[in-house]
C-alpha cells in the first residue's frame, strides 16, 4: 500500500513538472525575441548555403520522396567597407532581418 502511495506522488509530481515546463515553453514562444546590436571593431560577412543530397530521401520530411537538404547560415570575418557601401536596410534573403552597418555581404549561394 505504501509503494502505491509513493508511485502516485511521483506520478503527480511528474505531471505537475511537465505542465510547468510546457507553460514556460509557451510563454517563451509567445514573447518577441530581440537580439542586442552587434558591437566591435570588426566587419562580419554572412552568407547562406542550401545543400541538397539527390541520392538520399529525407525520412523526416512531411512529403514523401523529398530529397535531403541542409540550410547553413555562415558568419565570417570580412574586410570593412567604406561608409558609403554599408547598408541599414532589411535583407530579403535572411527573413527581413535588419542589417547592421558592419554587415558587408548579404548573398545566397545555391
Amino acid at each position: 500500500m505504501r509503494a502505491i502511495k509513493i508511485g502516485v506522488v511521483v506520478a503527480l509530481f511528474a505531471v505537475v513538472a511537465i505542465a510547468f515546463l510546457l507553460g514556460l515553453m509557451w510563454l517563451d514562444h509567445n514573447r518577441e525575441t530581440t537580439l542586442p546590436t552587434p558591437t566591435g571593431p570588426f566587419a562580419v560577412g554572412r552568407t547562406t548555403y542550401v545543400w541538397s543530397d539527390p541520392a538520399r530521401l529525407d525520412p523526416t520530411a512531411p512529403q514523401p520522396e523529398t530529397k535531403r537538404e541542409l540550410l547553413a547560415g555562415i558568419w565570417f570575418p570580412a574586410a570593412p567597407r567604406q561608409a558609403s557601401q554599408t547598408s541599414t536596410t532589411a535583407c530579403p534573403l535572411h527573413g527581413g532581418l535588419p542589417l547592421n552597418a558592419r554587415v558587408v555581404r548579404c548573398s545566397q549561394i545555391s
